[in-house]
């Protein structure tokens, strides 16, 4: 049976805060085999993995099983007893709600939410619902004084593996099914929607940002649109071997990279590669903590002559490093060479100058193979409405449309000369920080970060600045827009000294438009402010 999320026996066996009745009743879900031929593969949703904070609109299932047009909420309980009208676990009073209560109280939290999202009448004509209590440690549950049937709930009498268990379960659906009036041979398409609503509720990624100590907490939901590609995933045909993922700043393509790597297995040979190190540097620690044992390099720090070849590789930012040269880094290094299964994550219209590598050409031969499937992301998950309208008004560049409404609007700050530029940051971090913002959510961002070095050289400010970009210390960040590329921040202060306006107008424009687009809450631009409008008048001019 496929599980959302995906997780190793090693990564389940890791997680202490999991009870060991839902790791068992994981396991023997994941051995269970309730396939029927010509319906879409059965998928069991667990909740084991999410932050305790996080709200689903599905209740607190433990676990949710879509299996062709059946809907099963199981609740797994440990020690349990009913005595006297209540339940205990232990000798801890549990109150009145059982888990035969607890179970139909979130099959009813399902429905009510697919019924609002779909319409009662679909729903209810297309699905069946029920509910099963499942007691790993209990070997003769009864209950006395509480009405329950036999097919309620799974004992360890009932089962005590897996095969036991795939037994035990048929005979709940077969149970509900029989229970339950005839409905309609579902819609495929209505499958898929529901399969993809359900997912995000159970299925997350960390935040960009996250905070190392407290990962955990930084879990972010998927989209509709992440759900669905995630879905298109599952089903592409085996001989696809090129999957890309297009869109502008923010349509969430680093995030998609780092759920779709979760899902390999250990004993997969992956690499995860980009041409930026400072961005190769954060899934370092981001898979690190996740115990995935991942090969992450930049592009250059790859050995072509190297005996060990990937099964899978993922190319993050690829509009930096499109060319002939990627391709024979992949024909060397790629198990199955240039017919290899890799993940391309690209802006390709507007992110490809920076680094001067892209060819268009190669490009054109990747994304038009009859084994490629490509998707174009359409929703902006990182900007705010008035950052993604500012950046419009700058460079003329339409972003995707926004999932983050309202928010501040972002200034542009005339500085004229190196004081002026010192004073306006002093003032930035001086509201920032009336307005609790911790220091390391800002970045100092410019397309020449040796000059912005000289020109805060000496400087005091109302927090430290460091230096180093993949500094952990609680400090302000200093970037140049090649190395947050792939990054963001909550704060982005835009700053170009000068140097920027003497290159090209559309290397200016792609310059800028790493650097607003990084923040997630705001940006501020300080510079020339005649040198901008300059730029502005001849990108008009050239529309």
């Amino acid at each position: 049976m496929k599980m959302i999320p995906e997780w190793t026996s090693e990564e389940l066996k890791s997680e202490e805060k999991i009870p060991r009745t839902e790791k068992d009743v994981f396991k023997w879900l994941e051995k269970t085999n309730l396939s029927t031929h010509g319906e879409p593969q059965p998928i069991a949703y667990h909740s084991v993995s999410l932050a305790s904070h996080i709200n689903q609109r599905f209740g607190e299932a433990d676990f949710i099983l879509l299996i062709s047009n059946m809907i099963l909420i199981l609740e797994v309980k440990g020690g349990i007893s009913y005595k006297n009208g209540i339940w205990y676990s232990g000798k801890q009073d549990r109150g009145k709600t059982g888990p035969f209560k607890q179970a139909s109280q979130n099959m009813h939290s399902v429905k009510d939410a697919l019924e609002k999202k779909f319409g009662n009448k679909m729903i209810n004509n297309n699905f069946v619902f029920g509910y099963c209590a499942i007691f790993p440690d209990i070997r003769n549950f009864e209950a006395r004084g509480i009405e329950y049937e036999p097919q309620h709930f799974i004992d360890r009498n009932k089962a005590s593996n897996s095969e036991e268990f795939e037994a035990a379960i048929k005979k709940v659906i077969a149970y509900w099914k029989n229970k339950t009036r005839w409905v309609n041979n579902y819609p495929r398409i209505l499958y898929d929607d529901v399969k993809n609503f359900i997912r995000q509720d159970f299925d997350y990624i960390p935040a960009l940002d996250y905070d190392l100590s407290n990962i955990i907490n930084n879990q972010k939901r998927l989209t509709d649109e992440q759900c669905s590609v995630l879905g298109d995933i599952d089903g592409l045909p085996k001989v696809t071997n090129r999957i890309i993922f297009s869109g502008g700043a923010g349509t969430g393509k680093t995030a998609l990279l780092q759920r779709i790597s979760y899902s390999f297995q250990n004993d997969e040979n992956i690499l995860i590669t980009c041409k930026n190190p400072q961005l190769a540097n954060h899934f370092k620690k981001l898979f690190k903590i996740f115990d995935k044992k991942i090969d992450i390099k930049s592009i250059d720090q790859l050995d072509l002559n190297t005996n060990e070849k990937y099964d899978y590789i993922l190319i993050d930012e690829a509009q930096d490093i499109i060319n002939q040269g990627l391709l024979d880094t992949i024909d060397s290094i790629h198990k199955d060479g240039l017919e290899g299964k890799c993940f391309f994550f690209i802006d390709e219209k507007r992110q490809s100058r920076i680094e001067s590598n892209f060819d268009p050409e190669v490009w054109d031969l990747l994304k038009n193979s009859e084994t490629t499937y490509s998707k174009s992301l359409s929703d902006n998950l990182r900007n705010t409405k008035p950052i993604i309208d500012e950046v419009y008004e700058l460079l003329n560049v339409k972003l995707e449309k926004p999932k983050n409404g309202s928010g501040r609007k972002p200034e542009i700050i005339d500085a004229n000369s190196t004081e002026d530029i010192i004073g306006e940051v002093k003032e930035i971090l001086k509201k920032l920080h009336n307005d609790s913002i911790s220091p390391r959510d800002i970045t100092l961002i410019s397309s020449n970060k040796i000059e912005l070095l000289d020109v805060i050289e000496g400087e005091k400010f109302k927090y430290e600045i460091s230096k180093d970009f993949d500094s952990s210390d609680m400090c302000i960040k200093i970037a140049s827009t090649k190395e947050i590329k792939g990054l963001e921040t909550k704060v982005a202060i835009v700053i170009e000294v000068g140097s920027i306006w003497e290159k090209d107008i559309e290397e200016i424009r792609e310059h800028l438009y790493v650097a607003t687009t990084r923040g997630r809450v705001d940006f501020k631009l300080i510079t020339k402010k005649k040198d901008l409008e300059d730029f502005i008048q001849k990108v008009k001019e050239i529309e």
